[in-house]
């Protein structure tokens, strides 16, 4: 086809303004924006015209072959749990270009399906706890100086006794119950699913994901709360077969799924922020309770949020104030804010792309906030893929799907020279990095 310069100009009206108004699946083509499009697989419009992106790039060579179970970066660091061990990769340190297996990392589960690590702070209330009474709602006192926690990663996988990893690179297994004593008050229970929370309090679901552990208010690491009045030491009454359980919060009949923040209204300093707990039947959001404490510590109460919940720990995210996860039938989007009542795969969030999800079950899903992108492993009418939300044009720009990728299982990201750099775990048991094939 030619045509003269005359014939171009009368064409110039229907060539597209951009492609800022990113997909809309939710309308007829014929009434499409002119910067709006149906559907991209493997770009970007950021800059108004489309761009390519580039392929995964594969770890397969440089790591040992096995079940890989998590991944996790800080800093520059990434680290990446396979067949119960812990290897870990510099990428700011040019001079060693491998990975290395953490050898003071003691083994855990070579077969647990997912290996959990929350990075928490040192401890920042350092002093000996005394119950001013006889019943344990009493006040308590902060007595004489003690040793505290040092700044960590836990690692968790339902079965083992958890790993800490220390920022320079050395292991060892968390302190138990038993183990714990006045003089060195360190325990971590068993568990799964972590979040380290505003007031210094780690969170960590039990092994059958019935009930959430909590720790000492900013003492992450020692979750003996119940104190004898007049040794003020640990009870050793025999009550509980986990320590953990006597002070534990229970929500639903159901397994947790999720623990995470949610960007919520915190200015009225007596009313504490709260988090999200889902199962995969429901959502709550829980908020510590000040006012009713026991043994000096914060109890709890739970609000209902609706009837759907994060399918795992790895797929919710936080986008422009709405809170957003990935259930059983696609993406769901709520704002904590605004009463926690904002529900649905037709919410304003996901209404341009949900039918893309029409008769599929997301079985394996992982979410990650990366480079200004909200990106989203989902399964949909197409096969699974990683489905991209700008939050600069505040649009979905593409759905990218790579040959040879299976279902991705977490992603996690490091920050090198100024520059963060994404990584993931498929089904496959394959370590990729986005973004990053020549």
């Amino acid at each position: 086809m030619s045509f003269s310069p005359d014939s171009a100009e009368r064409l110039q009206p229907l060539i597209l303004s951009g492609f800022t108004g990113g997909m809309k699946r939710n309308v007829n083509p014929e009434a499409l924006q002119d910067n709006e499009y149906v559907f991209l697989s493997n770009g970007r419009n950021r800059e108004g015209i489309i761009t390519n992106t580039k392929e995964p790039l594969s770890y397969a060579d440089q790591i040992p072959a096995g079940l890989k179970q998590g991944i996790t970066g800080a800093g520059s660091i990434l680290i990446v749990f396979i067949a119960g061990e812990a290897y870990f990769r510099d990428f700011a340190d040019t001079s060693v270009p491998g990975f290395r297996k953490i050898t003071s990392f003691t083994k855990m589960s070579n077969v647990a399906d997912i290996i959990y690590s929350e990075l928490v702070s040192a401890s920042s209330i350092n002093f000996a706890r005394h119950l001013n009474g006889d019943n344990p709602s009493s006040t308590v006192s902060l007595t004489n100086s003690i040793n505290g926690s040092p700044v960590c990663l836990v690692v968790q996988d339902g079965v083992s006794q958890p790993n800490l990893i220390f920022p320079d690179g050395s292991s060892r297994p968390a302190k138990t119950f038993e183990q714990w004593n006045k003089g060195d008050r360190e325990y971590v229970p068993i568990g799964k699913q972590m979040l380290f929370f505003d007031n210094g309090i780690l969170y960590v679901v039990s092994p059958d994901g019935k009930e959430l552990y909590r720790s000492l208010t900013n003492r992450p690491l020692d979750f003996v709360i119940a104190i004898d009045k007049d040794t003020a030491s640990k009870l050793t009454d025999g009550a509980f077969s986990v320590e953990a359980s006597r002070m534990s919060y229970k929500v639903s009949f159901d397994p947790i799924t999720c623990i995470a923040r949610i960007n919520v209204d915190n200015a009225d300093p007596a009313v504490p922020a709260g988090f999200y707990l889902g199962t995969k039947t429901y959502s709550f959001k829980v908020t510590p309770d000040n006012l009713n404490l026991i043994f000096g510590e914060p109890t709890y109460r739970n609000t209902g949020l609706f009837a759907t919940g994060a399918n795992n720990q790895f797929s919710m995210i936080d986008l422009l104030g709405d809170a957003i996860l990935s259930d059983g039938t696609g993406l769901r989007s709520f704002n904590a804010i605004r009463q926690f009542k904002f529900e649905g795969k037709n919410a304003p969030f996901s209404r341009e792309v949900f039918s893309l999800f029409t008769g599929v079950s997301q079985t394996v899903t992982a979410s990650i906030f990366f480079d200004n992108y909200g990106m989203f492993a989902l399964d949909t009418i197409y096969g699974p893929g990683i489905l991209t939300y700008d939050t600069l044009t505040n649009s979905f720009v593409s759905f990218d799907q790579f040959e040879g990728i299976g279902r991705i299982k977490q992603f996690a990201s490091v920050l090198v020279n100024g520059k963060y750099r994404l990584f993931f775990i498929d089904v496959n048991n394959i370590l990729y990095e986005a973004f990053a094939s020549a």
